[in-house]
């Protein structure tokens, strides 16, 4: 329960940091602008929304919620680094890229990861 409560909170703070680092990249004054990034806010979370649903999926297990947690401080920790040097360290006309293209290198760790959540939940069944 405790694990769960902190991998939760990793989660938060992941999500408020990419839609930070969104709004900081946006600061469109009109609204049309702001309705043109909830989708891009949609998918920038997704990826800590599956974490999230997967811990739902996997409690229980604490080896499996343990390496759900070591999975939100990977994923948190990325989505703020590579925000930080994407908008505020090597500010680019193209750092906006990073907004699409970070959700899928997300996913494509996020799989073995989850794959290794989910053997640890059978491998304490047994």
């Amino acid at each position: 329960m405790l694990l769960a409560g902190i991998t939760n909170g990793v989660l938060a703070a992941g999500v408020i940091t990419t839609l930070g680092f969104m709004i900081h990249a946006g600061s469109g004054n009109s609204i049309g602008q702001w309705f043109v990034g909830i989708p891009f806010a949609m998918w920038a979370a997704l990826p800590f929304v599956v974490v999230a649903v997967l811990l739902r999926r996997l409690a229980g297990s604490r080896r499996s919620e343990i390496a759900l947690l070591v999975t939100a401080v990977l994923l948190s920790s990325s989505s703020a680094f590579f925000l930080y040097q994407a908008f505020i360290a090597h500010l680019d006309p193209q750092s906006a890229l990073v907004l699409i293209f970070l959700p899928m290198w997300q996913f494509a760790g996020l799989v073995p990861l989850a794959a290794i959540a989910f053997a640890l939940r059978e491998r304490q069944r047994m």
